[in-house]
């Protein structure tokens, strides 16, 4: 007889074995040494990574850590307020305290990878903390029915998880909601960089050093989005958790197929808008004609995006790096996203139905 949470992850398997998470560790450990081969990397150029001072890339490192920071802050603050918890968020500093508490272990290392994954996974579990304020009536055993948004629900208990019903959609309700202002909050957060680009970058207002600075920031942000949503997509296509009912299939948010193939296509513009700010601040990479046009830059990213495999052979080890890097990241969102999603097959539970009739389905 099965006791207790059997809600697991193929991935939660998988962590028993030693061999897994020296897999984990090669490919962390891999992934920095590939960068720094990007770069050129020589012991005796190490205070200046492709011409730029070591101090500056320091600099652009603090400022993607701010700016994941703050981000994943403004998301979690809009997610409990859509759900009309605004006396249960914490406050800035307070959820900055969380965050480096939490930050330990392998989190460490994909701190230095990619800083808007680890926010993003610490604060979906701050979320998911407030099941245990939001118990159902039926604990106390006050009714036999669940009112939800005026319907009248028999809330089932579930007793492999201990959960009733309607906390769970609570959950699954507040992480879907986080994960798409996340992605709607990064396309506001490269669309705005990318105007600030053409607008002081492209005038010649931006002395060197900023110009510097603010490269060195979007190559280290961009490099922690692409890990970010590879990892995101692949997990949420290749570990798929068990159901109540011990099946296969059950998501961890109440996202639908509509919702995901979205989320891919707004990742897909966000990388190709990332990439261009990389192409028009590195002029190594467009002819010189060109490369102070943000418009050819696009046209170009784009074409990456596209699955355009070829690059000049006059690239360095750093331009090749960025271009392979755009066609993995793309080819990861079309055939492992898009192409799995559409085969997926939807339903709403009564709590969706009664969100939907009352207008507050998310």
């Amino acid at each position: 007889m099965l006791q207790g949470k059997v809600k697991y992850t193929l991935e939660d398997r998988q962590k028993k074995y030693p061999v897994n998470a020296f897999k984990l560790c090669s490919i962390i450990f891999l992934l920095p040494f590939i960068f720094l081969s990007g770069l050129d990397f020589k012991f005796n150029k190490l205070s200046k990574p492709l011409g730029i001072n070591f101090s500056e890339w320091i600099l652009g490192f603090l400022i993607t850590i701010i700016v994941a920071y703050v981000l994943h802050y403004i998301v979690y603050d809009i997610s409990l307020r859509r759900v009309e918890r605004k006396n249960k968020i914490n406050p800035f500093l307070r959820c900055w305290r969380t965050c480096t508490k939490e930050i330990r272990g392998v989190k460490i290392i994909l701190f230095f990878i990619s800083p808007d994954y680890v926010f993003a996974r610490i604060f979906k579990d701050i979320l998911n903390k407030y099941y245990f304020e939001e118990r159902c009536n039926k604990r106390r055993g006050l009714t036999k029915f669940h009112t939800y948004n005026g319907r009248k629900i028999d809330c089932r208990y579930f007793k492999n998880d201990r959960e009733y019903e309607c906390e769970i959609h609570m959950r699954k309700r507040r992480r879907k909601l986080f994960v798409l202002c996340s992605n709607w909050a990064n396309i506001i957060l490269v669309s705005f960089v990318s105007i600030f680009i053409i607008l002081f970058v492209s005038q010649g207002i931006l002395g060197n050093p900023l110009k510097e600075i603010m490269f060195t920031f979007v190559v280290l942000h961009t490099f922690s989005r692409v890990f970010e949503i590879c990892y995101a997509f692949y997990n949420d296509v290749v570990s798929p958790r068990m159901t109540h009912d011990l099946e296969i299939g059950e998501r961890l948010s109440t996202l639908k197929k509509g919702n995901r193939i979205s989320l891919a296509v707004h990742s897909y513009v966000e990388v190709t808008l990332l990439f261009a700010i990389i192409y028009f601040l590195d002029t190594n990479i467009i002819d010189s004609a060109n490369s102070n046009n943000f418009f050819e830059c696009l046209m170009y990213s784009g074409s990456v995006s596209a699955f355009n495999f070829s690059f000049n052979l006059e690239f360095i080890g750093f331009e090749k790096l960025i271009h392979i890097i755009q066609v993995f990241t793309n080819i990861t969102l079309v055939v492992l996203s898009i192409a799995n999603y559409l085969g997926l097959n939807d339903s709403m539970s009564e709590y969706e139905k009664a969100d939907w009739e009352k207008k507050e389905y998310i």
